[in-house]
């Protein structure tokens, strides 16, 4: 039997690069010059990938039979008539139709078990803003502090215009996602109780699941034996980190009916809950971190890069106030330290008025979500310039403490720190694997309307030198940052 598993339906403008790169992916590009062909001949193709505007994909009933079948949908610069048209059709809490995808940086959408699914793709921060003050790429030694930057670079990234691979990458993620078996799919954590979905039977409910992945190729070798900040571009030596930051959304309207108010006029409160989960990691197969030991006091020891601070943040981009946060979790002060763990509890109950499919019945809800939250080494901080946002921090907590002390003045990183003598070698102590497990819950109340958000995660990878028994340094390869900048909440109902 022929698989069509890696078929993809070409409708509008595609360049010839992409389709090579498509090709050269696996993937097996076919052109069609009508939609009409394309619908006739839907079931071989799981992808359709439209460009342009002159595709004739643009009818709300169209889309919705495309994603009831299960098709995946890229969209290249497609317009605002099948943006409107997409947003109607899924009726998602973000507003599809102020998005902006372009040629290089596509939308792509689909359907799977009756819920949307949507990843994002992120652009790179440029000339790394430090967030706040806890991520500082500090280079220093118990000498000399020096704050010059070193910059990482990056081998691909999705700013890089004249690269397809980064869309062919999300497809593929994406036809990897969405035919996964659902016994296949994230197992729950062993405690973790998700009933925020109220189920069919219900009216001014959304959700929506996203996903922002990335690869980030670290090509700047902190230390070698021929010099520091040493540029390469040897795939051997390039350190690969990958990040898979995930959220679900749920979005209610309790108490009065959406339909029709504006936020003046509407009697009842919309909640929105916002679940985090994912994984920032070392991409499997990719380079570990580098290390030598030295032996007698002129040598010179070394090991990077070991992530020790890293933050994800869901901020209101406006002055408005529109959102109101009434939760977020876990709680930072409330954890139990133990075996160089340290526990946290994310525990959320509220009963709220919904609405039946009928939009005239209401019945009382009580949205419940439990999940308990580990960490090996690492501590998790709430960090907000403003209430109203929602901010997390995971930051390491064992040989220093990099929260209290983010510009290491202080001496606890090297004394008694993170280097010792071992069998006559000086070298840099077991640090934890890079591994870090996202988990948060973040809960606001508002009045319906639209509203920008910016997503935003950043991390710092550091490394660590010993070049005699005095003198230690740290450096990093600065603030790597990804984010969405065109995402707007929309809190919002016609019918």
């Amino acid at each position: 039997m022929t698989s069509y598993l890696n078929n993809i339906a070409l409708i509008g403008s595609h360049a010839e690069d992409f389709q090579t790169e498509l090709k050269k992916a696996g993937l097996v590009p076919v052109t069609f010059d009508s939609a009409d062909n394309l619908l006739a001949g839907l079931d071989s193709y799981p992808v359709v990938a439209l460009s342009g505007n002159d595709h004739g994909l643009d009818e709300k009933n169209t889309i919705s039979v495309l994603l009831d079948a299960g098709k995946i949908l890229v969209a290249f610069d497609p317009g605002a008539k099948y943006l409107s048209s997409l947003h109607a059709a899924t009726r998602t809490p973000i507003d599809l139709t102020a998005m902006k995808p372009t040629l290089n940086r596509p939308l792509v959408i689909y359907k799977k078990n009756g819920d949307i699914y949507v990843p994002l793709n992120p652009k790179v921060k440029t000339g790394f803003e430090v967030p706040n003050g806890k991520f500082q790429p500090v280079k220093s030694s118990n000498f000399i502090i020096n704050t010059e930057r070193n910059e990482a670079k990056q081998a691909k990234t999705c700013d890089d215009l004249d690269d397809p691979a980064n869309a062919i990458e999300q497809i593929k993620r994406a036809i990897n996602a969405s035919n996964e078996n659902p016994q296949d799919d994230k197992a729950p954590v062993s405690g973790e109780v998700d009933g925020l979905d109220p189920g069919s039977d219900v009216a001014f409910y959304k959700k929506i699941h996203l996903s922002i992945p990335y690869d980030y190729h670290i090509q700047r070798l902190a230390y070698t034996n021929g010099g520091e900040d040493i540029t390469t571009s040897d795939s051997n030596c390039i350190q690969v980190y990958h990040t898979e930051w995930n959220m679900t959304i749920h979005v209610y309207a309790t108490n009065s009916n959406p339909v029709g108010q504006t936020a003046d006029t509407y009697g009842g409160t919309v909640y929105t809950y916002v679940v985090h989960d994912g994984v920032h990691e070392r991409k499997s197969g990719s380079p570990g971190r580098s290390t030598s030991s030295s032996t007698g006091l002129l040598g010179q020891g070394w090991e990077y890069y070991f992530t020790d601070i890293l933050g994800y943040t869901f901020r209101n981009a406006s002055a408005s106030g529109f959102l109101s946060k009434t939760s977020q979790q876990p709680d930072e002060n409330i954890y139990d330290p133990r075996d160089n763990m340290f526990l946290y509890n994310i525990s959320k109950q509220q009963k709220m008025t919904l609405f039946r499919s009928n939009k005239k019945q209401t019945w009382e809800f009580t949205a419940d979500y439990q999940k308990p939250c580990a960490w090996n080494r690492f501590q998790m901080h709430l960090d907000m310039p403003n209430w109203n946002d929602a901010g997390y921090v995971l930051s390491y907590n064992d040989y220093y403490n990099v929260w209290d002390d983010p510009g290491f003045k202080e001496s606890k990183w090297y004394d008694p720190g993170v280097f010792e003598i071992s069998n006559g070698n000086q070298v840099v102590k077991k640090l934890p694997d890079d591994k870090l497990l996202l988990s948060g819950l973040s809960v606001f109340s508002s009045k319906i309307g639209k509203v920008p958000l910016h997503l935003e995660f950043d991390y710092i990878p550091r490394a660590f030198d010993i070049s005699s028994a005095f003198h230690y340094k740290t450096s990093a390869a600065d603030v790597i940052g990804i984010y969405v900048d065109d995402f707007v909440l929309d809190l919002t109902w016609d019918e």
